[in-house]
């Protein structure tokens, strides 16, 4: 018997976007989109609190992703090049202290990648700590071991008491990972993990204390989450490039302080 194959037919703005690509290639749309992704105005807090808006910024970063295609990569921390020998020790030595760490830089910086790259670390240097991984794309749990019972992936973005008592039901250190703080439910997230005892893992593309402070100030009955953050401290590594693309790494301790 013949195998019937269903057809999936384009509509008319499928099949228009689709000659424009063949036609003029991916260039036009990808700087379109580094151009609005690049705009500190993109980022803005009042905007941000918009939950179409922000699924609408979540999807093009992830069009922007592939269709640039990059080849960076970082197999793992002491492969890579942009960090000196004595960062590479540092940040180490705050995963085996179960420090916060939160990397900044604009985007398409490599955030991401580095994320990656100290997460994996961590797996394998302490693989008896647990963890959670919140994110809305496969950015982080595509290199993850889906039989490893010490790591909670919630791919719809939420955290919930669930992942706290996975957090909680241990003896080790635990970990939150939050892939980019973005909607009102990231940033309510990492004040939940460190409520509980655990430490933060996150990207952040501007000023992680003032974002933190600011976006929780702007929703109601966040009295308790802004205190816990006072007296936070925090390892925060910041990413940018040159003037020819080199990536350049500065690490200081930084410390959110009650105003």
């Amino acid at each position: 018997m013949k195998e019937q194959t269903k057809v999936m037919r384009l509509d008319t703005k499928e099949q228009g976007l689709i000659e424009l690509l063949r036609k003029e290639g991916v260039g036009p749309l990808t700087r379109l989109l580094e151009m609005a992704l690049n705009n500190p105005d993109t980022y803005n807090d009042e905007r941000m609190k918009n939950e179409e808006y922000v699924k609408t910024l979540r999807n093009g970063k992830w069009i922007r992703s592939i269709l640039k295609n990059e080849t960076f990569s970082l197999e793992n921390l002491d492969s890579c090049d942009y960090l000196l020998s004595v960062q590479i020790e540092e940040i180490k030595k705050a995963i085996q202290e179960n420090k916060n760490i939160v990397i900044t830089g604009t985007t398409g910086v490599g955030k991401t990648v580095l994320l990656n790259a100290l997460f994996n670390y961590q797996l394998e240097r302490f693989p008896e700590r647990k963890s959670v991984v919140i994110e809305n794309y496969p950015e982080i749990s595509s290199n993850i071991d889906f039989e490893n019972n010490k790591i909670l992936i919630r791919d719809d973005g939420d955290f919930s008491m669930r992942s706290l008592r996975f957090l909680q039901d241990s003896n080790e250190p635990s970990r939150l990972i939050v892939g980019e703080l973005m909607a009102d439910e990231d940033f309510l997230a990492v004040t939940s993990g460190l409520q509980g005892g655990s430490s933060i893992l996150t990207t952040s593309a501007r000023n992680f204390e003032l974002r933190m402070l600011n976006r929780l100030r702007a929703m109601p009955n966040t009295e308790k989450q802004i205190e816990t953050l006072y007296g936070m401290s925090f390892l925060e590594i910041h990413m940018s490039k040159d003037s020819e693309g080199q990536r350049i790494v500065d690490i200081k301790e930084e410390c959110i302080k009650h105003e």
